[in-house]
């Protein structure tokens, strides 16, 4: 089970909302399907009331070349399959959890093959800005991918945020960057 989440706000507010999380996580992810796990946190983070603070979270299960995957709240997962040279962008539009509506949230189940990739991060990279207010945004993040598909994987997080550098040139990072990228082998 993967998870990368990404809690609103900053400080001591966004660390209690990812000290929940956490705690739920440990507690009970191993224990129900990922949908059942979101919708306990979402119900959690409700009756909280923590006004408003949200928390945006995907998870992945990896079993026998099947991953799960469910998000809320998050920038999409990406997907490159090594068999036919593709990247797919995977975006759930669901709210972060907490949000005043219903979390209404169906997996989406990939076919993995040896070689392929899978890319998570937080929306702090494709939310990059630089000097003129230009957000680095998903297309330069699928351009970068693409580019270094065939980088040993432990380099590719370096390939990424190196370009993520020279887009922002002297401007400074202002939100928190995550990235988790699974390869098959």
């Amino acid at each position: 089970t993967v998870a990368i989440g990404d809690a609103t706000g900053h400080g001591m507010r966004a660390g209690t909302m990812v000290s929940v999380i956490k705690s739920l996580f440990v507690a009970e992810s191993s224990q129900m399907e990922l949908s059942g796990f979101m919708d306990k946190c979402h119900r959690t983070i409700r009756e909280l009331r923590l006004g408003n603070l949200y928390m945006g979270l995907t998870l992945a299960r990896y079993t026998d070349n099947q991953l799960s995957l469910l998000s809320a709240g998050m920038p999409p997962v990406f997907h490159y399959r090594r068999k036919e040279n593709t990247l797919d962008e995977i975006l759930m539009k669901v709210l972060p959890l907490g949000a005043p509506s219903a979390l209404s949230l169906k997996p989406v189940n990939i076919q993995m093959g040896s070689g392929d990739l899978l890319i998570f991060m937080s929306d702090g990279y494709p939310e990059l800005f630089n000097s003129r207010q230009e957000t680095f945004g998903i297309e330069n993040v699928k351009r970068v991918i693409k580019e270094n598909v065939d980088t040993p994987v432990g380099k590719i997080v370096d390939r990424l945020l190196a370009a993520g550098d020279r887009w922002r040139e002297d401007f400074p990072q202002k939100d928190d960057i995550t990235f988790i990228i699974l390869k098959i082998t």
